[in-house]
């Protein structure tokens, strides 16, 4: 089960389809930040679309685009056939 922390969703629709696409793994230990903050000063703070971070994969930073909705999907599908017993 991954566990999703959220700090606020600018892009509602990106950070939706990348929750629906990450829920799918089944993994230990797997957190999913949206726009949470990376870094943080007295006077700012510097966000993230969302990073992943996982035992197996590490650190994934997701950018929001379109075309990268499509490769998180396809990434995660490649993932989820490599994890499977066989």
């Amino acid at each position: 089960m991954v566990d999703v922390v959220i700090g606020t969703k600018t892009n509602t629709a990106a950070a939706d389809a990348l929750i629906e696409q990450v829920k799918a793994i089944v993994e230990p230990e797997t957190t999913l930040y949206l726009e949470y903050p990376v870094v943080s000063t007295a006077t700012d703070s510097t966000t993230i679309d969302a990073m992943l971070t996982s035992p197996h994969h590490g650190v994934i930073i997701f950018d929001f685009f379109l075309q990268v909705i499509v490769q998180i999907k396809t990434w995660i599908e490649k993932s989820l056939q490599t994890a499977r017993p066989r």
